[in-house]
Parts: structure tokens; sequence; C-alpha cells
């Protein structure tokens, strides 16, 4: 994605409609709309955002691809059944998570929200980045400040 500065400073982008009207190649060899991903990413939000009792696994394995790769501040992974036990492992303090930004630009999208856990977090602010083939979500990248996880000595 191409971004310039506009007359305030500011980064600028291309316009929803120039983001909808760009393709990226899927794996089948067919066009991937920006509009398709970002279902994809909105399907993996709504497959666990309201916690653990609500936790789709069969959703989420739809949207996932099966060697999913997966980095964040606590660790990697290389396949999809490692992340879905992670991810099922956090949903259960998770109270609410609202999302701030999502956006995204060809196989690629970004997710910036705020989760509200259970004591003693309570506030978690993340982002993610998400690379999309073939249907399916290939690669996320979670980010956030891992020191309230951290082990005190």
């Amino acid at each position: 994605m191409n971004l310039a500065a506009n007359s305030s400073g500011a980064f600028v982008g291309p316009t929803s409609r120039e983001h909808s009207a760009r393709w990226a190649p899927n794996e089948k060899g067919q066009p991937m709309k920006t509009e398709t991903t970002l279902s994809l990413v909105r399907a993996y939000y709504d497959s666990w955002q309201e916690g653990g009792e609500h936790f789709d696994e069969t959703r989420l394995r739809r949207v996932l691809h099966p060697e999913l790769r997966f980095d964040s501040p606590m660790g990697s992974e290389t396949r999809v059944d490692a992340f879905l036990l992670r991810l099922r492992r956090f949903t259960p303090s998770l109270k609410r998570l609202q999302m701030l930004q999502l956006f995204g630009a060809d196989g690629e999208a970004t997710a910036l929200y705020d989760c509200e856990l259970l004591p003693p977090i309570c506030n978690l602010r993340c982002c993610e980045v998400f690379k999309a083939e073939g249907d399916r979500i290939t690669s996320l990248q979670l980010i956030f400040d891992a020191t309230p996880f951290k082990i005190k000595p």
C-alpha cells in the first residue's frame, strides 16, 4: 500500500474505493478482494471475542490455515492446533473486546483493539497483523505489551 503525507503532515493511503478495487492472488491463482480478507478477519474475531463460553473452534478452523504461522511476545506457533490451544486458554479471561480499528488491503489486514480482562491484568491493548491466501488466514502476528504477564521474581 502506498502512503503519502497530506497537507497537515498526516500519512494517508488509498480510499476505501481504491482498497476494494485492489486484488491479491490466492493460492488457487484466483484474485482475493480486500473485503474477502476483512470477512475472514471478522469471522476470526466473531469466533472468540465473547469469551470462553462462546469459543467456536469449528468456525476458527474454517478461517485459519492448518499451517498458520503465529507470532506474539509470548511465543510462536506453526500449526493451527497449537495456536487454538493458546487462544482457548486466553478466552476465559476475556470480559470484553472493543475493536478500535480494522483495515486491510489485498490479502492483508490489521486490527487494533482493547481487551478488558479479569484481574489482575484488567486492560490490554493489542494489534494483530494478518495475511490471507486461498480463503484462509495464513499468518497472524499479535503485538502487545507482555510485561504484565511476566512472572515476577
